[in-house]
């Protein structure tokens, strides 16, 4: 029911904006008591918001929405090597892992896809970061091969960020 309470209230603002009657810098103020709180959590660099994770056990619809619900607990499992705000240009360094997951979310592999010749510890510390939050929750609903790519950004601290989380 709140996924359908949220598509219709999505609708509308869609709507709304192209019409131009809505302001999107207050949308947030106005849309605070349909939608739950954001979780925050401090940062190095200042305070990380991601939206509520969804239950680790839940049965995602597909493998984009566990990707999400697998990047939000990495994120917050490492909130000392992640950063906030804005990514820098150009990253110094951005490790692509591959993830392959047993049907309880528990890591079968990872294995380094993409490394960067400047910092090539990141792929490591990626890894690190993945083994901390694991295991994921069942992804046994979804269809196999349980195998997705996750990239790493970085910035000159060597703290990350994660693609799959990036509007």
């Amino acid at each position: 029911m709140r996924f359908v309470k949220h598509i219709v209230v999505m609708t509308i603002v869609i709507g709304l904006t192209a019409c131009g009657s809505i302001d999107l810098s207050q949308l947030g103020s106005q849309l605070g008591a349909l939608f739950p709180s954001r979780n925050t959590y401090p940062t190095p660099a200042g305070t990380m918001t991601l939206p509520p994770s969804s239950n680790p056990n839940a049965n995602a619809p597909d493998m984009q929405a566990y990707r999400v619900q697998v990047g939000k607990k990495i994120m917050q499992a490492n909130g000392d090597a992640t950063f906030a705000g804005s990514l820098p240009d150009p990253l110094a360094s951005i490790p692509v892992i591959e993830i392959s997951l047993n049907a309880d979310g528990s890591i079968r592999g990872l294995d380094v896809t993409r490394t960067s010749p400047f910092h090539p510890e990141t792929a490591q510390m990626a890894m690190a970061a993945i083994r901390k939050a694991a295991p994921f929750g069942s992804i046994a609903n979804l269809p196999q091969p349980w195998v997705f790519n996750e990239t790493f950004l970085y910035n000159d601290d060597l703290k990350f960020q994660l693609h799959s989380l990036q509007p």
